[in-house]
């Protein structure tokens, strides 16, 4: 049997009796096998005075948090504090901030500190910053996961927000997605030096909606100490076979850093034929740097290839030589200004590159127009395997516009050619 009865809770609600209802939720709590009965009315005594809105009820609904269960199997008060945390929220009285702020960092149940966060935000947010503020730091070293939802409403708020990096990046290390990713977009919003150090955190982070903002930010805050991890993402890239948008993005960010740490890596992936064309724009500020070691690897070609045959693998050969001109055009047309005479001259001695090579017989498949149905899996088109005789090939790089721009630079300077 309740302790009043379960009707005579719903008689005092509907009388708007506060003193009632406040005495149903003060009264002590049985033992079994009255003890569920008793829970109930004190949760529904809660839930009643946080509709009436009486501050008189403010204290007794405070002293709730005081009753806990120590047992390990469960915490057979949550649902009576769920009720006066979020009854707290429905009366708004200030002397309630202190204790829900507490909830929050003590209450080991997550919808109990959640109903105490939703029911503090309803309070004037210039007087509660500072337990939100330690609200999301308790709960990122709690439980980072549940700490996301406790960001937009705190970052909305005015007050110095760099007290909330550490946490932020503690999310960026161990929460999940979600958490992961509420945490970086707060982040990059934040000015303060330790921001690049949880952008090199996201760097890592297996998903792609996550490092691509990583990268993106570091192209807007340049700052050095992210060129080796920069650096070392490229190769992560690489050898999962990631497209060139990221790697786009990171050829950016080291262009903006401006650290010559970044020229070989980026040169070579021009020499592996590995989006070329979106790193060119990021060689073209490393302009003196890149064109020695790109014109070095092109004339060493020239010379090393111009009567050699090879199997297949010089058909990559042939791209990766485009790309290398390609590149050293986009220089000359862009920073010509900044290479020195040796480098120019040697631009304009460049020869056109022959590559000759041979793709080896091998097997394809093509459709034959007939198609098979049935309940079967693999149903559809039937192909047909045939033999594809080896067959010889010939590229050739036309270098001649370096050779044009190059000199052209030099009659700019009035740099007589050497006889």
């Amino acid at each position: 049997m309740p302790i009043f009865g379960k009707l005579n809770v719903w008689e005092l609600k509907k009388k708007r009796d506060v003193n009632g209802l406040i005495k149903v939720l003060s009264a002590k709590i049985r033992s079994y096998p009255h003890r569920n009965d008793d829970l109930k009315d004190h949760e529904h005594a809660a839930e009643a005075l946080g509709e009436i809105g009486d501050v008189r009820a403010v204290i007794p609904l405070i002293n709730t948090f005081k009753e806990k269960d120590t047992s390990r199997i469960g915490d057979s008060y949550r649902f009576v504090h769920l009720a006066a945390a979020r009854a707290l929220g429905e009366i708004e009285d200030s002397r309630a901030v202190t204790s829900l702020a507490n909830v929050i960092a003590d209450d080991r149940n997550y919808d109990v500190r959640a109903a105490a966060f939703d029911s503090l935000l309803k309070f004037d947010k210039t007087q509660i910053t500072e337990e939100l503020l330690a609200a999301v730091k308790q709960e990122t070293k709690r439980d980072i996961d549940y700490a996301g939802r406790y960001l937009d409403s705190l970052m909305e708020m005015e007050f110095d927000k760099t007290q909330v990096v550490e946490p932020l990046i503690a999310a960026l290390k161990n929460g999940n997605y979600y958490a992961r990713k509420e945490a970086l977009k707060h982040l990059v919003k934040i000015k303060d030096r330790r921001v690049v150090e949880g952008l090199i955190v996201a760097l890592k982070a297996p998903e792609s909606d996550i490092r691509e903002l990583a990268q993106q930010t570091l192209i807007e805050i340049p700052d050095s100490r992210a060129v080796e991890p920069l650096i070392g993402a490229i190769d992560v890239l690489k050898k999962k076979g990631y497209g060139g948008r990221e790697i786009s993005n990171i050829a950016k960010a080291l262009a903006k850093i401006g650290d010559e740490r970044a020229v070989a890596p980026l040169v070579n992936l021009i020499k592996e034929a590995f989006h070329y064309d979106k790193i060119a724009d990021a060689l073209v500020e490393f302009a003196q740097p890149a064109a020695e070691q790109l014109v070095s690897i092109l004339i060493g070609s020239a010379e090393g290839r111009r009567n050699e045959e090879i199997e297949l693998a010089s058909s990559f050969q042939a791209t990766s030589n485009y790309g290398i001109e390609f590149t050293l055009e986009r220089i000359l047309q862009r920073a010509a200004t900044s290479l020195s005479e040796d480098t120019l001259r040697m631009l304009t001695q460049v020869k056109d590159i022959t590559v000759r090579f041979r793709v080896p017989a091998h097997e394809e498949s093509r459709g034959t127009g007939e198609y098979v149905y049935s309940d079967n899996v693999g149903d559809g088109e039937v192909f047909e395997r045939y033999f594809v005789e080896a067959k010889d090939y010939t590229k050739t790089l036309d270098c001649s516009s370096l050779r044009q721009l190059a000199q052209q630079e030099l009659n700019r300077r009035g740099i007589e050619p050497k006889i």
